[in-house]
């Protein structure tokens, strides 16, 4: 393999997106078997949940890819989330949190793949 061959695939592997939203939320899920259905849609891998009385954190990691949610029982309740893959589509995100009715949003969409710097869209 020639070394631009290999330093192809390398930024290629090294090709990844991170999507961070704070949303407060009408309808925050109260269980951990629907979020863990729910994060599942997002991203493949190993899934590691938990209920504690503020809320209910969900992680679904694999080698290629990360999203983790966090769901506050505040007023109004809250979801902090993480999306990391190489590709990432926001709106897509978006509509998938959609359901639980977002009150407000905001989220920074960056590219760590040479130096850290927001993405506009």
């Amino acid at each position: 393999m020639s070394r631009y061959k290999l330093q192809q695939m390398i930024n290629t592997l090294m090709e990844h997106k991170h999507l961070l939203i704070r949303a407060e939320i009408e309808n925050p899920p109260k269980d951990q078997k629907a979020v863990e259905k729910w994060i599942k849609k997002l991203g493949d891998g190993e899934l590691c949940a938990e209920t504690t009385d503020e809320g209910i954190v969900s992680v679904v990691i694999s080698g290629t890819n990360l999203v983790s949610a966090r769901f506050w029982f505040s007023d109004p309740a809250l979801l902090q989330m993480d999306v990391y893959a190489a590709e990432i589509i926001p709106t897509d995100i978006f509509d998938h949190i959609e359901p639980f009715g977002i009150l407000t949003k905001s989220f920074l969409f960056l590219d760590r793949k040479d130096n850290i710097h927001q993405i506009l869209f």
